[in-house]
């Protein structure tokens, strides 16, 4: 009966920090086949190629055990004679790099719901911000810059291969 009850209702079961849905319990239904390959998706798989809101392109890779974000390219790249310059940075001494290619995210703790105390760096400020990264789904990254205990929510898009 208990099987029934899951199938039908296709409810997920935390057991020892495991996930057990319908489907990992080889239960086929309609309501859960959607969702399967979304089930797979752990929230610390972060790992690509995203677009931010603004539509800037930014590659995230292992960094250690941690992940690194480096700025492949934004909107003003385009067409530029000269390179863009850091200049916003609020360290003088940085304000002379180019932007593209900075290291934007870096230094996350893995947790188990996602990536945690990491940083991340907005070149429109010049400023740094604590940051957390949580994959939400196939194509959805949600990323957080906090100043304290108040942060900002951006979701960021897979981009296309």
């Amino acid at each position: 009966m208990i099987k029934n009850i899951l199938t039908m209702m296709a409810i997920s079961i935390v057991f020892a920090g495991m996930v057990l849905t319908p489907s990992a319990l080889g239960k086929n239904t309609s309501s859960n086949n959607a969702s399967a390959q979304e089930d797979r998706i752990a929230p610390t798989d972060v790992f690509g190629q995203w677009r931010t809101p603004d539509k800037a392109l930014i590659d995230v890779q292992p960094c250690g055990e941690s992940v690194c974000g480096t700025l492949v390219w934004f909107s003003t790249l385009e067409g530029a004679q000269e390179p863009i310059l850091d200049t916003l940075n609020k360290d003088e001494a940085l304000r002379s790099r180019e932007l593209k290619g900075i290291l934007l995210i870096y230094d996350f703790e893995k947790r188990t719901k996602g990536w945690r105390k990491g940083k991340i760096y907005d070149p429109g400020s010049g400023t740094l911000y604590k940051s957390k990264l949580t994959r939400l789904d196939g194509d959805s990254l949600k990323v957080e810059g906090c100043v304290g205990p108040i942060c900002k929510k951006f979701i960021w898009t897979r981009e296309s291969e």
